[in-house]
């Protein structure tokens, strides 16, 4: 299961050359069409209405005290313990898991419902569980109104294996349940052991407040979801179904997409579908013998042939009107200030008529997927060829080959598509070869024959949940669900519709209930920090109570900023030059040079982890660094996170040591900023046009950072130039100087291929103490979410008894001595000369790609190493 739903933010690819411009060309049509028809006054509020916002009327003190409770340390440590201990237990389903009665391997799901029921003993009281086929998990908290229809919370117990020669590349066990200060790591911290362990921890904190539900509350848990739920899901449906009868249950709400930041504002996108799934076999049969007399054609041939036809007749993309993508994408058109305007006025109208509707109904899915391959995925019907076999000897003629294809079918559509497309285009290759076609007739397999069956079972995609309130229901499970996110996220999250590409246990339970939702609420941060909009605080709930930083640590950075400003104020006042007012006046201009330079250390550590939980405090934030560090500090980001970071002394490294190659080392040390700066700016300038073309908050947030540092800088110089040089100018460029060279020291004469020694550490007190711990570089490349004031604890634990003694250094300025002045060579980190390889030499800058979906940090891959 796909633990979050795609981002269907479109963006440009260039470069794509098509023979077939003519839906370009229909698409640009509709655009100019519309200039003159009434299209452009349609009332697109009335298609994405936001439901009002649900409060809980939950005012006694026991509950009040219950939502307190939930805001407290005490509590977050609870938590981080309860769900590191569920992760330590690996309830692994492997995909030839036999009869759970049979099959000793299930035994661990004993051990785990131990386990829940030693951690949360009170909902053991207070709630019925019953076991369903062994390992099935049906808890019941009965409602006081009987007549009402039950809520089902589901979620599953299971996890995905992990092979054996994998497990030395985790960078945590998986499953040891570790927490990082930040994160916990282990199978099912996303899929699904998080949902699970959240629900009870609700039921527990609601049950402990004494709260008496007027609505009955069923949590469900799976045990096999991973492997298909032919042993969980199925069976606690139909013990559900059995006691509820068909549509007996109010709402189900399973795993799925968290609130994700798309088109520059906040999404809940529930999945009110999934995409159907069908496993096709193809068996092609053919004479055997020997190779030395081969047929023109093996069976190998004719199946890869079958292949080639299959791939080149993929299914067009078709957005049929009751596809949720579509009101997915009405509500980025009215709500999200990025969405593309051209695109909105292409976009279908349900319940609409005429030529120019029609127009946009058949071009607007081949733009889509031309534009955006995720989107294109949404409105499609897939196939993947995943497996061929054939043969057992090369000097023998293979007698079977066998082609498995998977395919996940659109809604809107169903299987029998599928079988109708392979059976038409296999006729043409059975005929071509004369074989002998058996399409889906369960014939058994013939020799010169082609064989085509349906594999396992064959899931059409689900029904659509509901998400319009009618005449008769007006307080829909859709809109209870949108009112109540809004009343816990903030008005600013807008509630859209979506599809759930992968498949849930919900596939069981359709019958129980017309609303079912594939929903996980809450923010997923590594996704948050890819993008660095901040999630929306909100008064009026009680479980947004965040304190306004994020680490408390970070009121060092927070007075570093301030002193920097009180210095600079009471020198340029007070003084006209360093040696004005004698040494007291000279030690404040030093201070300067160090306060700028914590500013840009304090400016490389925002950009990994915002200091605010604040969006806007961020922003206000990033426009006083700025202000300390003399420059707009969001151009600091795509160098830095998508060069630097992602590719390490290689050729789109801006930062790499290799551009600086002079036999006297310390020109390699005084030079290598400038190789940096001037090689680095046209990158930044395409990937910000990039980002403006796509209308990304990052680009107004670098205007504004330049508005406000070009504004002060100019006022100054009207001023006094001569003290703007010497109290702004030169510690500001001290600062830019020192932070870009502290990046020759800590990477020149490492290993790039070592998981550890690929970069030097300083770990000298004082050092750290003024940089904010940047000292300990090779714990922050390799999990750069980290907090800056874990570091030494993480470097102590992880790094130092791996990393070689020699990056290792307690004195960065002994170091930059005997480097740069005695003896002055350039070394290795074993002590030999560097060697740059002719290779290295000649590497010429490449420029670091990015997509236009990558946005202030790097990809999600890097991201999930340690971030907060």
């Amino acid at each position: 299961m796909s633990n979050s739903q795609p981002q269907v933010a479109l963006s440009r690819q260039s470069g794509r050359a098509t023979s077939r411009w003519s839906w370009w060309y229909l698409g640009f049509g509709v655009v100019a069409l519309a200039a003159f028809v009434p299209v452009f006054s349609y009332d697109s509020e009335a298609l994405c209405p936001q439901a009002p916002v649900q409060n809980a009327q939950l005012q006694d003190p026991m509950t009040t005290a219950m939502f307190k409770n939930l805001s407290a340390d005490s509590f977050r440590e609870k938590s981080i313990k309860r769900m590191a201990g569920a992760i330590q237990i690996p309830t692994i389903a492997y995909d030839d898991m036999g009869p759970v009665d049979q099959d000793a391997r299930w035994k661990v799901f004993d051990e785990f419902a131990d386990y829940l029921q030693t951690t949360f003993p009170k909902i053991y009281e207070k709630l019925t569980l019953e076991k369903v086929n062994s390992h099935g998990l049906l808890y019941t908290w009965t409602g006081s109104d009987t007549t009402l229809k039950p809520t089902v919370l589901m979620a599953h117990q299971d996890v995905v294996p992990v092979p054996e020669s994998t497990v030395s590349q985790w960078n945590y066990a998986p499953f040891g349940g570790e927490f990082d200060g930040s994160s916990i790591w282990g199978r099912g911290a996303l899929d699904c052991k998080n949902t699970l362990i959240a629900s009870l921890e609700a039921i527990d904190a609601l049950v402990d407040a004494r709260f008496e539900p007027r609505r009955t509350i069923i949590l469900s848990f799976g045990f096999d979801e991973e492997i298909s739920g032919h042993h969980g899901a199925a069976f606690l449906a139909s013990f559900l179904l059995q006691r509820y009868g068909e549509n007996g249950v109010s709402l189900i709400i399973d795993e799925g997409a968290p609130i994700l930041p798309i088109w520059g504002t906040h999404f809940a996108i529930p999945g009110v579908s999934e995409k159907g799934y069908v496993d096709v076999e193809i068996v092609v049969r053919t004479k055997g013998g020997h190779s030395s007399m081969p047929p023109v054609h093996t069976s190998a041939g004719i199946a890869a042939e079958l292949v080639s036809i299959i791939e080149n007749n993929p299914y067009p993309p078709q957005l049929y009107q009751d596809n949720p993508l579509l009101d997915f994408l009405w509500c980025g058109a009215e709500h999200a200030p990025g969405f593309l305007i051209g695109l909105k006025y292409l976009l279908p109208r349900r319940g609409q008529t005429g030529i120019l509707e029609t127009i946009k109904q058949l071009s607007f899915p081949r733009l889509v997927s031309r534009v955006n391959k995720m989107a294109g995925y949404l409105i499609s019907t897939t196939q993947a060829v995943d497996v061929i076999h054939g043969g057992v000897k090369v000097n023998a003629l293979p007698e079977r080959t066998t082609i498995l294809i998977n395919h996940r079918v659109n809604v809107g559509e169903s299987t029998e598509l599928v079988r109708q497309k392979i059976t038409k285009l296999a006729d043409v290759v059975a005929k071509r070869h004369h074989l002998t076609l058996h399409a889906f007739d369960d014939t058994e397999e013939k020799e010169s024959s082609i064989l085509i069956r349906f594999m396992g079972s064959i899931l059409e995609p689900a029904p659509v949940t509901p998400t319009q309130a009618s005449d008769e229901e007006k307080d829909t499970p859709w809109s209870v669900i949108s009112g109540t996110t809004r009343s816990l996220y903030g008005k600013q999250v807008v509630m859209a519709p979506g599809i759930m590409p992968a498949n849930t246990d919900t596939k069981y339970y359709w019958k129980l209930s017309r609303h079912i939702f594939r929903y996980s609420p809450g923010w997923d941060p590594e996704i948050m920090a890819q993008t660095q909009i901040e999630p929306p605080m909100h008064s009026n709930s009680k479980l947004d109570n965040k304190p306004l930083l994020r680490h408390n640590e970070d009121v060092r950075c927070l007075v570093s900023t301030a002193l920097f400003f009180t210095v600079f104020l009471i020198t340029w006042h007070n003084f006209t030059s360093p040696t004005a007012g004698g040494w007291i006046s000279f030690s404040l201009w030093l201070a300067l040079f160090q306060l700028s330079f914590m500013g840009a250390v304090t400016t490389h550590n925002a950009i990994h982890l915002p200091v605010f939980w604040s969006k806007n405090w961020n922003k206000f934030y990033q426009v006083c660094l700025s202000l300390q560090y003399g420059g707009a500090v969001s151009i600091f980001i795509p160098g830095h996170n998508l060069s630097h970071h992602k590719y390490p002394q290689q050729a789109r490294d801006v930062m790499r040591t290799t551009k600086v190659r002079y036999s006297w080392n310390l020109l390699n040390g005084l030079l290598f900023f400038w190789h940096v700066v001037l090689s680095g700016n046209k990158d930044d300038k395409l990937y910000f046009a990039a980002q403006a073309r796509l209308n990304r908050p990052i680009v107004r947030q670098r205007q504004i950072e330049e508005i406000a540092v070009w504004g002060t800088t100019g006022v100054l110089i009207l001023i006094d130039w001569r003290r703007w040089i010497w109290f702004a100018l030169l510690p500001q460029f001290y600062a830019k100087y020192c932070i870009l060279s502290l990046n020759f020291l800590q990477h020149d004469g490492c290993d790039m291929t070592s998981k550890y020694n690929f970069a030097r550490n300083f770990t000298g007190i004082t050092l750290n103490y003024l940089c904010f711990n940047n000292g300990y570089h090779t714990v922050h490349h390799l999990y750069p979410g980290l907090h800056w004031s874990v570091l030494p604890e993480k470097h102590q634990e992880l790094i130092s008894p791996q990393v070689a003694p020699s990056l290792e250094d307690p004195n960065i300025l002994l170091y930059m001595w005997r480097n740069f002045i005695y003896p002055g060579l350039r070394v290795d980190y074993k002590g030999k000369p560097l060697i740059i390889t002719k290779e290295e030499n000649e590497m010429p800058d490449e420029p670091w790609f990015y997509t236009e979906s990558e946005t202030f940090s790097n990809t999600k891959e890097y991201l999930a190493q340690g971030m907060e």
